[in-house]
């Protein structure tokens, strides 16, 4: 069948010379050559071509525990009831389900968990789709599930991002998704820290090869060139359909501004201009051959398609209504009245090439409107470059080669056997590098006028001698790292390899964390912090210098404001909404929204959760407040924030017993804090730092509301809670509580030394953890070298007496701007003192000693240790490192200084047995001591812990749950 046509187009072409998309949905549902041109490298993969490669992973898979749920099917369940995309008879009991969520032109992967209900998503850029557009997005999926499986929605857990590489670019987000779910088919999430991200966006060669494998116009593009490895030739094919699409999508353009022009008589500059750079555009793209090879394909039958060599109608067994066309090669074209015929040139002029007839070459047609010097390949290899005289000339056969041809094919230099010159980049800053065609690495001197040649070795900053390589690395030593110079500290930046580098206060580039989002410093000889090696939750570092009021959205699109100028507290995920976040990022209001279960009103659930030693015995209870009716999803999500002091128990391997929350009784808003704070007074004050004994304001029968509720619950109490309780007044005094520790349930199952062992490990777990938190949170540069002073400041009371001291470290040499900063960043327990009104002796700050860098934190704490604890909430007692030389630099500096230091301090100092024993102290004590009197100096004492107490409370009703307006 043939069509007379007027003028001559490549076949696969519209007659203004625009390319049609060659069907391809046999692999790629729903998609064209568009989708395949997406595996250029570069662009960004369509959904059409992320859907294809994932079913491409899934056809080796149990579809019945392994689902992948397209991309857009999300959309029809919008309409309720329209279910098709699920399938009816999937594993809802141990099945796996994935799904590729598209945003902001961001590709993120959802894996949702049938086993335990639970929902995740892996993000290679996190922070570029909202938390509040996942959050929405996971709501939809459970809605989809209930409407399909009869699964309640309010079943799943919701877990934050999975920390996974990130991508080094802007467009290969859709390449890391289909790398994270192939190494999730292969059994989980353990082996997603050993994904190269820069060998990540290389895959998309082989996706395309195994898809047009698959493929009956793909196999006919492939054996066009049976000499090719498919690599090769699948990467010369996505070049095709590069240009092809380029073409098209400008061509479409400029008919798109020609017609809205004309429609509204605009002949503008702005409109010419925009012509003119279209059509320059087209004609450039134009210059690129953009035909299929050679091969029998099936294309759509559409009105606009010129027909005009042998096509047959057959079943294709495709969706399209197609029609089979053959090309006999690449050079041929197809005349009026004729079967077989050579196609024209790459501008579409007819006329007959066959060489022959003629014997002579045919006439090359050359890009247009390009500048002297540009140069462009052939379809049949051939190098052409625009000279000076307007005119192209042939360049030389050898492709390295800069100069034109002159006999034959090749220049005289490459005739004669001669090494051409090397043609280096011209008008380059000193210092400049650059790759030429052969993989050498170059760099231009510092004078500016000459290149050297590098180390092969990349990732080597020397030059090369002779072999091409420098010394150390032919001798196998680390050649010396080459970091950016004339940077302020704090600069961060990542080399090559992907590793953080960060300048520290010395000048010195230390090696950061590899885990991306932490901010802290690796250990020597490691690649990841102590947190992260440890499994713990690294520390939130929110920016300083800010304004009570101010907000601001970190790495992970959590929001934060501001409260009172010191405490960030986290906020409501939605947009204008400023509300005090609860669980899931959001507030109380939009939790109800979607769908989450909250409590009625305003009220909250005071729960208790136990913790688990390591030998799995039941060590006491912490004592907390929800708003979720799910008292297990609460604890989880408690467990997550890490924000109380149980969580040093759970770094240190300890096991919360979620499956089995205790609930006490629920609590109204106003008064929430005060129900959970006398709970767990009553509970002898549980797994908590500071049992904040202030005057609670319930009433007689709030407070009966909540002994009723412990009551009813001693049997799923720990023994070692019952006995702090045993030592309360209160219960002393309780009939129902007395006879229940009498019986053979309560105290007598378990011995007291066991009790109190029991106890003993809990403190200790607890202040060692602390231990450890203090020497990351305060100061993380582990690799500096600097020495630091550790110092101590008194602070005054409301009574301007001098109360206590706090000891710290610093390495700046003015001391009293050191404290005013300490006093400024509000980070430590003298906070509560400074909110208080008490005032900071700055001017007069006593300096101890000096500290090296890798001991200045066990200095710190030993030199408050030795001063009776002083300002700490922990005096963190854990076995110090420090040799006993360094212990004698600490007590000859606290010597020196005992006149300088405040008479509670030197009262608790007394207590101590290391003092006890010094002479030096025994005889300074003692005069001291003649004019000071014991109840004043404990009443100072004891005024300075209520102060810290108070402090703490006010502190926990701001930024455990501050707002009462939800």
């Amino acid at each position: 069948m043939s069509q007379e046509v007027s003028s001559h187009f490549p076949l696969t072409h519209h007659p203004e010379g625009v390319p049609v998309d060659v069907i391809l949905s046999r692999v790629i549902p729903g998609g064209d050559e568009v989708d395949f041109a997406s595996f250029y490298a570069g662009e960004f993969l369509t959904d059409a071509a992320i859907n294809a490669a994932a079913e491409q992973l899934f056809r080796n898979v149990d579809n019945m525990a392994q689902f992948y749920l397209a991309i857009g099917a999300t959309a029809v369940f919008e309409m309720d009831g329209n279910v098709d995309s699920l399938l009816p008879d999937f594993n809802t009991e141990e099945g796996q389900l994935y799904n590729v969520q598209n945003c902001n032109n961001h590709w993120i992967l959802h894996h949702v968990n049938f086993d335990d209900r639970s929902m995740r998503f892996l993000d290679s850029l996190p922070g570029s789709i909202p938390v509040i557009k996942i959050r929405q997005y996971q709501n939809q999926l459970a809605r989809m599930f209930q409407s399909r499986y009869d699964i309640d929605r309010n079943s799943w857990r919701y877990h934050a991002a999975v920390h996974v590489p990130r991508q080094r670019d802007a467009f290969s987000c859709g390449d890391f998704c289909l790398a994270f779910l192939q190494e999730l088919l292969k059994g989980g999430l353990g082996e997603m820290d050993r994904l190269d991200p820069l060998e990540i966006p290389t895959r998309r060669l082989s996706i395309a090869m195994e898809l047009l494998k698959k493929d009956v116009n793909g196999r006919s593009m492939l054996a066009a060139g049976p000499d090719e490895r498919s690599e090769d030739r699948t990467r010369k094919m996505l070049i095709l359909f590069h240009r092809r699409h380029q073409l098209r999508s400008t061509s479409n353009s400029l008919k798109i501004l020609i017609d809205q022009s004309s429609q509204n008589d605009d002949s503008s500059g702005d409109v010419k201009a925009r012509k003119l750079a279209l059509e320059t555009e087209v004609r450039h793209a134009s210059a690129f051959n953009t035909r299929l090879p050679g091969g029998e394909y099936y294309v759509s039958s559409g009105p606009t398609l010129v027909t005009l060599t042998r096509i047959r109608r057959c079943k294709s067994g495709l969706t399209q209504e197609s029609k089979r066309i053959h090309l006999d090669d690449e050079t041929e074209v197809c005349n009026s009245g004729e079967t077989s015929a050579k196609l024209p040139d790459q501008h579409g002029t007819p006329g007959n090439l066959e060489r022959g007839r003629t014997g002579r070459r045919p006439r090359q047609f050359h890009p247009k409107n390009q500048t002297p010097g540009y140069e462009y390949e052939a379809d049949n290899g051939v190098r052409w470059k625009l000279g000076g005289d307007g005119r192209y000339h042939r360049m030389c056969v050898n492709k390295s080669c800069p100069f034109p041809a002159r006999e034959g094919d090749t220049c005289r230099a490459c005739l004669s056997g001669r090494k051409p010159p090397k043609w280096h980049p011209k008008n380059q800053k000193p210092g400049y590098e650059y790759h030429d065609d052969d993989g050498v690495r170059w760099k231009l001197h510092v004078n500016g006028k000459r290149y050297v040649r590098m180390c092969a070795n990349n990732s080597c900053p020397l030059l090369a001698d002779k072999n091409g390589t420098c010394k150390s690395c032919r001798s196998g030593t680390n050649p010396r790292k080459s970091h950016p110079r004339n940077q302020s500290p704090g600069y961060e930046y990542e080399d090559d390899e992907g590793v953080r580098w960060k300048l520290g206060s010395d000048k010195a580039y230390c090696k950061m964390c590899s885990n991306k989002p932490c901010p802290l410093l690796a250990l020597k000889g490691g690649d990841k912090c102590n947190s992260c090696r440890s499994g713990r939750k690294p520390n939130k570092k929110h920016p300083t210098n800010c304004n009570a009021g101010d907000e601001y959205e970190d790495y992970e699109g959590l929001r934060w404001k501001l409260t009172d100028g010191i405490c960030w507290v986290q906020i409501c995920c939605y947009e204008k909404c400023n509300n005090k976040s609860r669980t899931f990022n959001m507030c109380r209001s939009h939790l109800r929204k979607c769908g989450i279960g909250v409590y009625p009103g305003d009220e909250s659930m005071i729960y208790l959760l136990r913790w688990l030693n390591l030998s799995k015995i039941a060590a006491g209870v912490v004592c907390n407040m929800t708003i979720l009716e799910d008292l297990e999803q609460a604890a989880i999500q408690h467990l997550e924030l890490e924000g109380c002091t149980d969580r040093f128990l759970k770094r240190a391997g300890w096991t919360p017993d979620t499956g089995n929350v205790i609930p006490l009784c629920m609590a109204p808003a106003s008064k929430r804090f005060h129900f959970k704070f006398y709970a767990r007074t009553m509970l002898g004050g549980g797994i908590s730092t500071l049992t904040r004994p202030r005057v609670n304001t319930l009433t007689q029968m709030d407070q009966q509301v909540v002994n009723n509720a412990i009551l009813a619950n001693l049997n799923n109490l720990p023994k070692p809670t019952l006995y702090k309780m045993s030592k309360l007044d209160f219960w002393k005094s309780n009939a129902i509580f007395q006879t229940y520790i009498n019986g053979v349930d309560g105290m007598r199952s378990m011995r007291k030394s066991d009790i109190v062992a029991i106890q003993t490990d809990v403190d200790n777990t607890i202040r060692e953890g602390a231990y450890e938190n203090a020497e990351e949170d305060e100061d993380e540069d582990e690799e500096d070298t600097n020495d630091y002073w550790v110092y101590v400041m008194r602070w005054i009371n409301l009574n301007s007496y001098p109360a206590d001291v706090v000891c710290n470290m610093t390495i700046l040499e003015d001391l009293e701007k050191a404290a005013i900063q300490h006093v400024a960043l509000g980070r430590c327990t003298d906070r509560f003192l400074k909110r208080a009104g008490w005032t900071p002796d700055t001017g007069n700050v006593i300096p101890l000693c000096m500290a090296t860098a890798s001991k200045r934190c066990h200095f710190k704490f030993y030199a408050r240790t030795m001063l009776g604890g002083g300002i700490s909430t922990f005096t963190r007692s854990r076995v110090n490192t420090l040799t006993w030389e360094d212990k004698e630099v600490v007590h000859r500096a606290i010597v020196a200084k005992l006149t300088e230091l405040p008479d509670p301090t030197l009262y608790r100092m007394s207590q101590m047995d290391h003092w006890k024993e010094d002479e030096k102290f025994q005889l300074f004590w003692n005069t001291r001591r003649q004019r000071l009197v014991k109840s004043e100096i404990l009443s100072i004492l004891k005024d300075t812990e209520d102060t810290i107490r108070s402090g703490a409370w006010a502190q926990a009703e701001e930024e455990e749950d501050c707002e009462n307006s939800d």
